[in-house]
């Protein structure tokens, strides 16, 4: 007696629920998923209460860029990584990216504070 309902197996690469083709992402996709994610635990560690997390590329604008962008208190707040930072960010958690990305939330952990104190 089985427990759990066993699923139809992949046919022709296309997924069996939805028959869509599965792609595999590409090293910079990942690398953006990556970066999204970890950013998003620092800033829940440095509890900095944030609205909204984007890693955007492609455009006129950002051709050979990813820019992340963190919206904090209704102001969209960005910083800019080179496409090969973010390729390597997919394989490796250290490096230039990562660096910039520390620097990042800790500028907005001391913007956070200081705007705490002038309230008071």
């Amino acid at each position: 007696m089985r427990r759990f309902r066993r699923f139809p197996r992949c046919r022709r690469g296309r997924d069996p629920l939805t028959g869509f083709r599965r792609l595999s992402l590409t090293a910079f996709e990942l690398g953006k998923l990556k970066i999204a994610a970890h950013v998003r635990e620092e800033l829940e560690r440095a509890g900095i209460p944030f609205e909204a997390i984007h890693c955007k590329s492609g455009g006129l604008q950002a051709r050979d860029t990813a820019r992340l962008v963190v919206t904090v208190n209704g102001s969209p707040v960005h910083v800019d990584l080179e496409a090969r930072e973010v390729e390597d960010c997919e394989s490796i958690v250290a490096g230039e990216a990562w660096y910039k990305i520390a620097e990042f939330v800790g500028a907005l952990r001391r913007a956070q504070t200081s705007q705490a104190w002038r309230a008071l």
